[in-house]
């Protein structure tokens, strides 16, 4: 029924059929629609070609139908699509590369698996080098029947040169890392083997000191010096007016035969002396030691002499056999070896004074003897340092002092000079001294500083001070030119410095730090050492001294001279050489005590910057 006119259609009642369009209208559309086909082609064609990706379409035979501008020009080296359409990557690339492409193709159009995001070096048309990340995706027809594909790849050069910038800096990160913990690792053997070496020497300059009989010491020298040899056979032998004598050896050396050999071996040196140590490699070939027996040392065949000197003269030799892999290592033993010689030197020298005066006077020559060996440990030159003049003296209160005078180069060249004063009078701090000179003298070779020499002296000689000791020091390291030096002390009154102003008003280089031993933690004791760096100006004048001069009493025996007197008569004297700075000091104290014997060890030094 006909809808009338004002009603509403019913939503139940199907719609009329639209009209059948005429054949204008069909043919309107069809162009209509063929026109935005065209449009939307001509757009996709737009956007494929101003990407920067390569985009290609194969058939099922792997030959391009379709390329955007990019991949044509950049990869292939065309520049119209009729010039590769049709064509495979067999025409544009070299054929082992062509052939990876065909056989990846050839897999994905036979599985219809996708290859996704993969990443190759390739060469593009121009021969260069370049990294694609390629994806190819399988086309299939309305069937679903693979008929080509379509691929896209990515130039990631620029990514991969970065990834390989960053493995290479990493491989070079890892390989300085590698380098510093070898050189750390080189460095801390080093060390350990310096440790070692002082605690070796530490240890027998000790043991030596104990003994004062030549028939207990001459053993205990051969021991010291085995200690530094795996396997050895070791003479030692005293000299005389007349020859060598021989005085004790390891066993393989002690029958009669063996010492009369080993001191017919030294008759070239009876008259000429030896001032230093040598090695032979294989001593069965030298002339001098044929009168040996090989069969006795079997394979120790090197051969070492080592000369004990005290104050350059030839107290003793030691003769050492060891094998011949100790050859390599004499280099690095050799200051080691000639520290322990001057320390059985020292101790050979005491004793064989003891034996020449005999039982009756065995104190008295003991105590003779260790005061001989401490002037001779006491320069009694003075330094050649550029620029600097220096004069010392040195006054021990008894036979043998705890005072410490010493100055030194070190094998750069540099000057050490250290003023030190040892807790306790008489034998003990003598012997302290003796060490403490040693300890000095081996640590001071490389000392770079004042601090670190103080901080090296107080490692090694911590063990072998009793709770009751320690040692108060100054330190003054000149630099090779005589321009500056650094100056650090250890519990020890401060250094007096005369400026080369206009006011020569003395004053103190106030610098702190603990004595040495008094602490046994040695991290404590660097912390507790400040070091100051000195210009040395021309004019300028030090005093180092030890409380011998200040601590001396006045005639009531009770008031020291102190500081402030000591200050006032510099300040009198302000443009005195060194030598009368020390003459005009110690004739003041001796005025000032009455007394010309001092009562405590007095030690001084002053130094006059000339140039």
């Amino acid at each position: 029924m006909d809808q009338q006119p004002g009603t509403h259609p019913d939503p139940h009642r199907p719609a009329e059929p639209a009209p059948r369009p005429t054949c204008c209208a069909d043919a309107e559309s069809l162009s209509i629609l063929l026109s935005a086909l065209r449009e939307e082609t001509g757009l996709l064609r737009t956007l494929i070609d101003n990407m920067p990706d390569f985009i290609f379409i194969k058939d099922e035979k792997s030959r391009f139908v379709t390329n955007n501008k990019a991949h044509l020009s950049q990869m292939l080296g065309v520049s119209a699509q009729s010039e590769a359409v049709g064509k495979t990557d067999f025409d544009f690339f070299a054929a082992e590369q062509a052939s990876r492409y065909f056989a990846d193709e050839r897999t994905l159009l036979a599985s219809g698996v996708s290859i996704v995001d993969h990443e190759e070096p390739a060469d593009d048309r121009f021969g260069r080098r370049v990294w694609l990340s390629t994806t190819k995706v399988p086309i299939r027809n309305r069937t679903g029947q693979i008929v080509g594909l379509v691929g896209m790849s990515r130039d990631i050069s620029e990514r991969k040169g970065q990834a390989e910038a960053l493995r290479k800096s990493n491989d070079e990160l890892e390989q300085r890392v590698a380098d510093r913990t070898a050189d750390l690792r080189e460095v801390n053997q080093r060390l350990q083997a310096r440790l070692s070496q002082l605690h070796f020497l530490t240890t027998t300059s000790y043991e030596l000191a104990q003994f004062i009989r030549l028939e207990e010491l001459g053993p205990a020298v051969v021991r010291a010096f085995a200690g530094r040899f795996a396997r050895s056979e070791i003479a030692l032998c005293l000299r005389r007016a007349d020859g060598f004598w021989f005085l004790a050896g390891s066993s393989a050396l002690t029958d009669e035969p063996s010492r009369h050999a080993i001191v017919r071996a030294l008759a070239p040196f009876v008259a000429s002396g030896l001032q230093g140590p040598f090695m032979h490699e294989d001593w069965t070939r030298e002339e001098a030691l044929s009168a040996l027996r090989p069969s006795r040392l079997g394979d120790l065949l090197c051969y070492c002499a080592i000369p004990l000197l005290a104050d350059n003269r030839l107290v003793g030799l030691v003769q050492v056999f060891t094998a011949r892999s100790f050859v390599p290592l004499y280099d690095g033993e050799l200051p080691v070896l000639t520290t322990l010689a001057a320390h059985a030197a020292s101790c050979l020298s005491n004793a064989i004074h003891y034996h020449e005066l005999g039982e009756q006077a065995r104190v008295q020559g003991e105590l003779d003897a260790a005061r001989t060996i401490q002037q001779q440990f006491t320069p009694s030159h003075k330094p050649h340092i550029p620029r600097v003049a220096i004069h010392s003296v040195y006054h021990p209160a008894n036979e043998v002092s705890g005072d410490y005078l010493d100055y030194f180069q070190t094998d750069a060249g540099d000057w050490v000079v250290v003023i030190a004063d040892v807790c306790g009078k008489g034998i003990p701090a003598a012997l302290f001294m003796v060490m403490l000179r040693s300890v000095f003298r081996l640590e001071g070779r490389t000392a770079t500083s004042a601090r670190k020499l103080l901080c090296a002296v107080n490692d090694a000689m911590r063990a072998n001070l009793d709770d009751r000791s320690f040692v108060t020091a100054v330190c003054l390291v000149i630099s090779a030119d005589g321009t500056s030096m650094s100056c650090a002390r250890a519990g020890h009154p401060m250094v007096i410095r005369i400026d080369a102003g206009t006011s020569h008003t003395p004053e103190m280089v106030r610098c702190s730090g603990l004595a040495l031993g008094l602490v046994s933690d040695n991290e404590l004791f660097a912390s507790s050492i400040e070091e100051i760096t000195i210009p040395l100006q021309a004019g300028s004048r030090f005093l180092l001294y030890t409380d011998g001069v200040t601590e001396v009493t006045g005639s009531d025996g009770q008031t020291p001279y102190g500081i402030g007197r000591l200050m006032e008569l510099l300040a009198r004297n302000p443009g005195a050489s060194p030598e009368t700075i020390i003459d005009t000091v110690l004739a003041d104290v001796k005025t000032y005590s009455n007394m010309d014997v001092f009562q405590d060890d007095l030690t001084m030094l002053a130094m006059e910057v000339t140039g």
